[in-house]
C-alpha cells in the first residue's frame, strides 16, 4: 500500500473509532497518545500533520483577534506559532499598513518574501515567476482577511480600509503582470468581491 494511500485509511479509521467516543474519551485519548513518537512511519506522519493542523488553527484564531483588536502582541504570538509560514508575517504586514506604517509594512512584507523563498527552494531549470506569483497570492489574501475584518468594524474606519485597499490594488497590478488570463479569472472570483480596484484587471 502507498504511504499516501495508508495515511488516509488511517484518518478514516481513526475517525470512525473517534465517532463512537464521548469527548471526554476523546481528550483523555489525545491526552495519552502521541503518534509521533509511534514506531510506525504513517502514525508518525500523521501526529506531525495534526500538531501543524493545530498550530495552524491556533494562530488563524491569533490573526483574526489580532486584525480586530488591533493588537501587534496576537500576531507575533501568531507567527511564533507557524515561524515558517509566510502568510504570518503578511498579516503583519497588513496590519501595519492599515496603521498606516509604510516602513512597517515594507519590512514584514521582505520578512514575508524571505521565509517564502527558504521554504520553496528553486527548482532545477524552472522559472522563478511561478514562485513570485505564489507569494504575491500569499500577500494578497492576507491584505484581504484584514479587509474583511476592518469592513465588520462598528464603527467603520474608512481610512484603514483605503490604505488596505490601496496595497491590495497596487499587489493585484503587480500580480497581473505575472499570471495568465485563467489565473486573473480565478483570482477575481477569489478576491475582487468586494474591491474595486478600477483600472486592474
Amino acid at each position: 500500500m502507498r504511504p499516501r494511500r495508508a495515511l488516509v485509511l488511517l484518518l478514516v479509521v481513526a475517525s470512525v473509532a473517534m465517532a463512537a467516543c464521548t469527548p471526554q474519551e476523546l481528550g483523555e485519548f489525545f491526552a495519552t497518545t502521541d503518534l509521533r513518537t509511534s514506531d510506525n512511519p504513517t502514525e508518525v506522519a500523521a501526529g506531525h500533520a495534526g500538531e501543524a493542523l493545530d498550530a495552524d488553527r491556533a494562530a488563524q484564531q491569533l490573526v483574526d483577534e489580532g486584525l480586530r483588536d488591533k493588537s501587534r502582541e496576537k500576531l507575533t504570538e501568531a507567527y511564533r506559532l507557524r515561524p515558517q509560514d509566510a502568510r504570518y508575517r503578511a498579516y503583519v504586514a497588513a496590519q501595519r499598513v492599515a496603521d498606516g506604517n509604510r516602513e512597517g509594512y515594507t519590512d514584514f512584507l521582505l520578512r514575508s518574501s524571505r521565509i517564502y523563498v527558504q521554504d520553496h527552494p528553486p527548482i532545477p531549470g524552472a522559472s522563478s515567476t511561478g514562485r513570485i506569483r505564489e507569494w504575491i497570492l500569499v500577500v494578497l489574501g492576507a491584505l484581504d482577511r484584514a479587509l474583511s475584518i476592518e469592513r465588520q468594524r462598528t464603527p467603520l474606519e474608512p481610512d484603514r480600509i483605503d490604505r488596505l485597499e490601496t496595497e491590495f490594488c497596487s499587489g493585484l497590478s503587480v500580480y497581473d503582470q505575472y499570471g495568465s488570463p485563467v489565473e486573473k479569472d480565478v483570482f477575481d472570483l477569489l478576491f475582487l468581491a468586494d474591491t474595486d480596484c478600477a483600472g486592474v484587471g
